[in-house]
């Protein structure tokens, strides 16, 4: 799953290729609400199926890969701008033989004919920006994707412990369980509201207040949801405060996602995506670790300060 998981980037890229500069921000929220489809019916399909034992929701997720593959090599084409690129470097490479030419003439029409090939391709392939690698404004938008995960890591790495110790423990029968049950409706709820917003929310507010002002009321959204999460008082009020961090998030992150295909050049969407992704691989690779150990020795609510000041600085 791991080794797959580049995939999603690649999706951004592909959709960053075939829509316009409006469309593109809303039409990477729309992959995130179907992601969120998935949050939302994920638990409870595979809590069915393994009923029927273990490896029942294996094979079923195995099944539904390879459906997805099927359907992708069946119906997804290459995007419109790679084809004309590919035409374009095609017809600009010089026709076999022309390069005969010995007379001072001769080598002149080719040496011109070269130059116009080469301008021809660096305007097929920069059409954007006119860079073919990652420009350095880029890391902005880098670091902001592992800020965002590093604080969605933590999340899924401390909440379960958090609800036990501090709002479950010595006030259930069984804390353990409810906790555990609590935990999973959480990230049911959540998913509800990151589809919603993608769906009623995002595509609305981008075309009022445009992209910028669109990451700040996300930012402060997100603020708001970790430090309410850490001084809650009951589970309501602490899911409440999670949809609201929830939201903010997913105000913040296709609009990212779009503004760095924004800056660079429309040759290398695939592989600043991919990086942008790897970026947050390394959140996710950290998180449990680092917050793990911050839960153990200090406050159990440091994690939730943390992720608040982290998304005041990616503001």
């Amino acid at each position: 799953n791991g080794a797959s998981g580049g995939t999603v980037g690649i999706a951004n890229a592909y959709i960053a290729d075939v829509t316009n500069a409006v469309e593109k921000p809303t039409y990477i929220s729309y992959l995130q609400a179907c992601n969120s489809v998935g949050i939302i019916i994920g638990p409870a399909l595979g809590g069915s199926l393994a009923h029927f034992g273990f490896a029942v929701p294996c094979y079923v997720s195995a099944a539904l890969s390879g459906l997805n593959l099927i359907v992708a090599m069946l119906f997804l084409t290459e995007p419109r701008s790679h084809r004309e690129l590919a035409a374009n470097l095609a017809h600009a490479a010089p026709e076999e033989g022309a390069v005969e030419g010995t007379t001072g003439a001769g080598v002149h029409d080719n040496a011109a004919r070269a130059a116009g090939n080469t301008q021809l391709a660096a305007r097929a392939s920069s059409v954007d920006t006119g860079l073919d690698y990652i420009p350095c404004s880029a890391g902005l938008l880098f670091a902001a994707g592992f800020l965002f995960m590093l604080g969605f890591a933590s999340f899924e790495s401390v909440t379960g412990y958090y609800l036990l110790d501090e709002l479950f423990k010595g006030k259930y029968a069984n804390p353990t369980q409810a906790s555990g049950q609590f935990y999973g409706l959480l990230f049911t709820l959540a998913g509800i509201g990151m589809l919603l917003t993608a769906l009623f929310v995002y595509k609305p507010m981008l075309g009022c207040i445009g992209e910028f002002p669109t990451v700040a009321v996300g930012g402060v959204l997100r603020f708001l949801g970790f430090i309410f999460m850490s001084f809650a008082k009951t589970p309501v009020t602490f899911a409440a405060a999670c949809i609201c961090q929830v939201v903010g998030g997913n105000l913040i992150s296709p609009t990212t996602s779009s503004l760095l295909t924004t800056i660079c050049s429309k040759k290398i969407y695939g592989r600043a995506l991919g990086y942008q992704q790897s970026f947050q691989s390394v959140a996710r690779i950290f998180a449990p670790t680092i917050f793990g150990y911050l839960y153990d020795q200090f406050d159990h609510r440091l994690t939730f300060w943390i992720n608040a000041g982290t998304t005041r600085h990616r503001r």
